[in-house]
């Protein structure tokens, strides 16, 4: 990120911005011929350079307004030669001047930190930075910034604490976090491998910018830091199907492999369908193949049996078991309510897999449309599925906001 890219206009040599500087004798000698030079059209600023950082014109500087002045002149001539390293030698002079004004000195003190930043020296783009914020300098960029540099300084909590202040500034103001702001959170958290901020960042990030790209990201930080069996991969599937967000025929084939045509067979056949029309997955290939012809004749049999399997889940005597498998082929056929009331059936049983059940319940209140009891029921899942059901709870919330 370069300075010109901020937004930062070039500064007016100080030198004609002071009131009455009073510059040394030394000074006005040396740096006035190149001052003249500055002033014409089209200077050869590569040749200016080498006259300015001369040594007899550097230790020709005395006070604060030779320091004022040629720390601006030196920043311009830096901005024009594209000289990071110039430019950095002209601000740090100014703001060790003492003479940048009070209205300015937040600007220039994140200026500072920019060009610092940009050289690679994070620790002092932090303190910069962290300055800047300080004396009131209010763009979104200082922060994110300040929380990037603390990453690369290997400070990692430091970082997550910036960025926790600010998005949580943000919504306690009522305003939507910037994208870019919370894109960055996800983007250090995930690359120091914190799995917490990572899962919090991306839900907020999906939550607030919904599109296949932030669910997506969202899905797999999961996928990556948990490693999940086949149930919990394919809960996390039905969040991409349910958010548009499948968009690459690995995930519609792994989609297909997961839920299994024997054990759901209403589901397995149309999401081949919708990967089929998406043109993501070929019937060419014989797994695709296969799995839409099983899946059509075996749905069609699990349809006609949907009422048994209801009632004999419902028998006395049943096991959990039986009334989550009757849940499970009511809700591969897109009945969802059905569904719900079989799973909460199933939760009232000694032999119930508790978090599985609860999550596959609140995902079918989600389908149903019913999003306040999703997320109570969300709420109740422990241990490795939380991470599903806060992106899922997350998901209804949205939903409810329409």
């Amino acid at each position: 990120m370069s300075v010109g890219a901020l937004g930062v206009t070039a500064y007016e040599t100080p030198a004609y911005a002071q009131k009455a500087p009073k510059y040394s004798k030394d000074f006005i000698k040396a740096f006035a011929p190149i001052n003249e030079e500055l002033g014409k059209e089209n200077p050869d600023y590569a040749s200016l350079r080498d006259r300015m950082t001369a040594p007899q014109v550097r230790e020709s500087v005395k006070n604060d307004d030779d320091r004022l002045a040629y720390g601006g002149a030196l920043y311009n001539l830096g901005r024009q030669l594209e000289d990071l390293n110039l430019q950095r030698t002209g601000i740090e002079l100014m703001l060790d001047s003492g003479k940048v004004t009070e209205a300015d000195l937040p600007q220039y003190t994140f200026v500072a930190g920019t060009i610092a930043y940009d050289l690679n020296d994070y620790a002092a783009a932090r303190t910069y930075l962290e300055k800047a914020a300080s004396l009131g300098y209010k763009a979104d960029t200082a922060q994110s910034l300040i929380a990037q540099a603390a990453a690369l300084e290997n400070n990692e909590a430091g970082s997550i604490g910036y960025f926790d202040t600010l998005i949580q500034q943000n919504i306690d103001a009522g305003t939507k976090p910037a994208k870019e702001l919370l894109q960055q959170a996800v983007r250090t958290a995930y690359q120091s491998e914190q799995y917490e901020p990572s899962t919090k960042y991306s839900i907020l990030l999906a939550r607030y910018y919904p599109d296949a790209v932030t669910w997506g990201d969202a899905v797999n930080i999961q996928r990556n830091f948990k490693k999940y069996g086949d149930e919990e991969t394919l809960d996390l599937l039905r969040l991409l199907r349910a958010a548009d967000a499948l968009d690459s025929g690995a995930e519609y084939e792994k989609y297909i492999e997961v839920a299994g045509v024997r054990q759901l067979p209403g589901e397995v056949l149309a999401v081949t369908q919708e990967g089929l029309a998406a043109g993501l997955i070929s019937r060419d290939v014989s797994f695709v193949a296969n799995a839409l012809s099983e899946a059509t004749n075996r749905s069609e049999i699990v349809r006609e049996d949907l009422s048994a399997l209801a009632s004999e889940a419902r028998a006395s005597g049943a096991t959990a078991k039986r009334a989550t498998l009757a849940g499970d082929a009511h809700f591969s056929l897109d009945r969802f309510a059905q569904a719900a009331e079989l799973y909460q059936l199933a939760l009232t049983r000694s032999d119930v897999d508790r978090e599985t059940v609860l999550t596959r319940l609140g995902i079918a209140q989600v389908m149903a449309g019913d999003y306040a009891n999703a997320r109570e029921t969300f709420a109740k899942v422990q241990g490795e599925r939380q991470g599903i059901t806060r992106l899922w709870s997350a998901y209804a919330e949205q939903r409810a906001e329409g």
